[in-house]
């Protein structure tokens, strides 16, 4: 949710922060089942400087592409994030 100029919550999404990323696409994708049947789903990993709050509930845009952060693991001991994400809706 955010806040419109009178304060009233309105769905949408605002920027966190802009962070260098580096980008690596999985070869091996996962598989979800979807409406009894199993699709696989694009695997797409992102490495970012730690930051702390980044949660499975935000998106990430990456030129014009948005994706849902599927789930967030530590490097090291705040050396950085690697965050799985996925298409938004799959």
């Amino acid at each position: 949710m955010v806040q419109n100029a009178l304060g009233e919550e309105l769905p949408g999404w605002q920027m966190v922060a802009r962070v260098w990323a580096f980008r690596k696409d999985r070869t091996a994708t996962p598989e979800r089942i979807a409406a009894g049947g199993i699709t696989a789903t694009p695997a797409v990993e992102y490495e970012i400087p730690f930051r702390r709050g980044i949660t499975a509930d935000m998106r990430l845009e990456d030129a014009g592409e948005i994706w849902q952060i599927a789930h967030v693991s530590e490097i090291g001991h705040r050396e950085g994030l690697r965050l799985l994400v996925e298409r938004p809706g799959v």
